[in-house]
């Protein structure tokens, strides 16, 4: 009831979306996630890829969906921060197996969509990327001379009835993105998938 500060809530996030963490009990569900091992942890309302100096780590949905999806989580980035890693979400082609390597501008890889920010000569740009294990491509977001992101919300927005276009949003900012080379088709079957190459990262609410 409203104003009364002993009702429990009824609000329920796995009644509400197809995939849903809000990563608050401190393990890792297996019932929702596949991680690449032990480094991929939870803590204070997070996901955690301890990926510095331990190559790619990452955690990605048990389950599956097609069409068109809205997918949103935080995210904060910390340690080093090299030009050779970066954070990654996105969704994964659900018939594919997990990649072995990071996941970055101009790399081929099962994932379908993303977002995945990288180190390149000093800056840090945020990268909309589109794979699909034959090829890829992609468009910055953020051009050169931009800082890191520690802490942001990002959220991907596709519709599968314009299979080229989707939508990045960034804190306040949207970018609408054009990948035409590798786009999905409407029928896509998608697992979420999130992770980092040498920047440990972390997730909040999914």
């Amino acid at each position: 009831y409203y104003g009364n500060p002993s009702a429990s809530s009824a609000s329920n996030g796995d009644n509400t979306f197809i995939i849903f963490d809000d990563f608050e009990d401190g393990v890792v569900n297996t019932n929702k996630w596949t991680t690449s091992g032990s480094l991929v942890t939870e803590t204070a309302g997070y996901l955690r890829t301890y990926s510095e100096n331990n190559g790619y780590q990452w955690a990605r949905s048990v389950a599956s969906f097609s069409g068109s999806f809205v997918l949103e989580a935080s995210t904060y980035v910390y340690g080093d921060r090299g030009p050779q890693g970066n954070v990654f979400l996105g969704v994964i082609n659900s018939a594919a197996s997990a990649p072995s390597g990071s996941i970055g501008a101009g790399v081929n890889s099962p994932i379908r969509i993303g977002v995945t920010e990288r180190e390149a000569a000093g800056s840090w740009p945020l990268v909309a990327l589109q794979a699909n294990g034959a090829g890829n491509s992609y468009s910055d977001l953020y051009g050169s001379g931009v800082g890191p992101i520690t802490y942001d919300r990002l959220k991907i927005t596709w519709n599968a009835g314009s299979s080229s276009v989707f939508i990045a949003t960034v804190g306040a900012n949207s970018y609408t993105v054009t990948l035409t080379s590798y786009p999905p088709s409407s029928t896509q079957s998608f697992n979420v998938f999130l992770g980092g190459g040498d920047w440990s990262s972390s997730y909040g609410p999914i």
